[in-house]
């Protein structure tokens, strides 16, 4: 992990704008108004904003995800003085009837993608994970905003589990395994604290907000850095174990 911090009071300036997808740099930025519902194909969606295929779309959505920079500003970085852009993350969701047409397009902020995730999902349960499956999942944990831990989680149907991974970075002391009852963890948005910490990250992974309802070593919330796949299909799984409970 690269360490960043601020030379002086330097402001922020204006730069080329620079857009980067899961993969990387992007030549040409999205366009989602080229997506017309009622119209456009999930073939053509897949097609055209392949670049910033997140890699964790189904048969009833598109997820799009690319960050973009207009504005740097200069930072001492381990290789000396640099310019580092600000990054700004858009989320493009496209919902699919079932004959694979258009019938919802939204571009979303990262605090929104969550919700409407879970939204799409409920709507699905035919694509829902069986609930005797198990899932081996890898998480980055920030305890504090200047600590980081990867994580290993194991979601199953008794418990999700979470312990030290190794081999892993770990910045601070590593928080104590624990596990709880999948229902007993919700996902929700991140959203940044006042005088920074660790950035976003990669655009292939999203920050979120982990909320336990028991205590925990890292207390009854912890933020996180997911993969995009790891997310969808920890949000799948546990909506398919909140449906065994109903």
């Amino acid at each position: 992990m690269i360490t960043v911090a601020l030379v002086g009071c330097t402001p922020p300036y204006p730069t080329d704008k620079r857009t980067a997808g899961p993969s990387g740099l992007v030549a040409s930025p999205p366009e989602p108004g080229k997506i017309i519902v009622g119209q456009t194909t999930r073939e053509e969606v897949l097609t055209a904003f392949k670049a910033v295929d997140s890699g964790a779309s189904s048969p009833w959505f598109f997820w799009g995800r690319w960050e973009s920079s207009s504005f740097a500003f200069s930072g001492l970085t381990d290789s000396g003085v640099e310019q580092v852009p600000f990054w700004s993350a858009s989320n493009l969701l496209v919902e699919f009837d079932d004959k694979g047409i258009v019938k919802k397009r939204e571009t979303l902020s990262d605090k929104r993608i969550i919700a409407q995730l879970q939204s799409v999902l409920a709507e699905h349960p035919q694509s829902l994970p069986p609930i005797n499956t198990a899932l081996d999942l890898t998480a980055l944990f920030y305890p504090t905003t200047r600590h980081s831990c990867a994580v290993a989680v194991k979601v199953s149907s008794a418990a999700v589990e979470f312990s030290r991974r190794k081999p892993g970075i770990c910045f601070g002391k590593p928080p104590s395994p624990f596990s709880l009852p999948p229902q007993k963890l919700i996902v929700t948005s991140f959203t940044p604290p006042l005088g920074g910490g660790f950035g976003p990250g990669p655009v292939a992974t999203i920050r979120v907000t982990l909320q336990f309802s028991q205590i925990t070593p890292v207390g009854t919330d912890v933020s996180a850095g997911l993969k995009t796949n790891d997310l969808v299909s920890l949000l799948g799984f546990l909506e398919a174990a909140r449906r065994t409970e109903q």
